[in-house]
């Protein structure tokens, strides 16, 4: 796991901004539940009352990561930033993609 911390703040120093579903996926990897620690619900009235949910910010991530994986499963030679970070962190830690799926209760 030493080896995921160093990449992990590799990857910190060298991008400027981590899309919302990086920080979920190092969530699951660090075995944490990322609801409520990466992701906190909206509680501003004002934004709920104009139509936001409040676990909206967290169900959008959740979207793109299970996104992220079917493009991980696919083997796609063309991937994009977020794709090759994935790779990385999982690259440096013990999981695989199916462990990530299971986690995250990706079917």
């Amino acid at each position: 796991m030493n080896n995921f911390k160093q990449t992990w703040n590799e990857i910190n120093a060298e991008q400027r901004y981590l899309d919302p579903m990086i920080y979920m996926l190092y969530d699951h990897i660090k075995g944490r539940n990322p609801k409520g620690s990466a992701f906190t619900p909206i509680t501003n009235k004002i934004k709920l009352a104009n139509g936001q949910k409040e676990w909206q910010g967290y169900n959008n991530a959740f979207a793109q990561l299970k996104y992220l994986i079917r493009i991980m499963e696919s083997e796609q030679t063309q991937c994009g930033s977020n794709v090759k970070i994935a790779k990385r962190m999982l690259g440096s830690s013990s999981m695989d993609v199916q462990t990530i799926k299971d986690r995250a209760g990706i079917k």
